[in-house]
């Protein structure tokens, strides 16, 4: 669409430029976008890991889509991941496949993901409790593998929640880190790289923010 178009250019240009090693996008929901988004990540010099995960049963004639998730790698992937999370989510957002995608790249295991979000037909706590829920089956999912990783994408939580519940002291029990990243939508961070102490990360993870009437990422 005209919309799309200069921010794929944009996208383009960012990775001819930085040639990072993993693209993850989430919300690429029509098959239309998925092709155009797919081709642009080819024209950079990106392989190109999609999921079929759709709504469960009626939700998927209200919303028939996949669950939007693409996954750009320089390297050819090893093998291909995907799941959708057993947790189907609260509100408007049970209309969509919320899940994870992943795949290996020699020794380093790269995710791209999407969780619940807040809701205007569900209480706040109860889409807290689904995305908290969501996370922890990441988090014990065997399609990650016990290897370095690199968890990328919309995971919906604010930062006050992360440090809510003892969270982060879990993700730190486990060999996780967050790293730490700016706002990108309405003062909040939504979008956030978890690692593994294994994993190689080069200095603290950094966020562009996109303009605020195009995206939430």
């Amino acid at each position: 669409t005209r919309r799309h178009g200069p921010r794929l250019a944009r996208l383009e240009a960012l990775l001819r430029q930085h040639r990072p090693v993993a693209v993850a996008l989430q919300e690429v929901f029509c098959p239309r976008w998925r092709r155009t988004a797919a081709a642009a990540l080819r024209r950079a010099g990106y392989w190109v890991a999609a999921t079929a995960g759709a709504p469960r049963g009626c939700c998927r004639r209200l919303f028939p889509y996949t669950d939007g998730l693409l996954l750009g790698t320089l390297e050819r992937p090893s093998a291909v991941r995907a799941r959708t999370f057993a947790c189907g989510g609260a509100g408007e957002d049970r209309l969509a496949a919320k899940g994870f995608l992943a795949c290996e790249l020699g020794g380093l295991t790269v995710c791209t993901l999407h969780m619940q979000a807040d809701s205007w037909l569900a209480p706040r706590g109860l889409c807290r409790a689904a995305r908290l829920a969501q996370l922890r089956e990441l988090l014990d999912a065997p399609e990650l593998g016990r290897g370095p990783r690199w968890v990328l994408g919309d995971f919906n939580m604010p930062t006050a929640e992360w440090s809510g519940g003892g969270l982060e002291l879990d993700l730190e029990a486990r060999g996780v880190r967050r790293a730490l990243a700016p706002p990108t939508w309405c003062g909040q961070c939504l979008d956030h790289l978890l690692h593994t102490d294994d994993a190689p990360v080069a200095g603290p993870g950094r966020l562009a923010a996109v303009r605020a009437d195009e995206s939430d990422h």
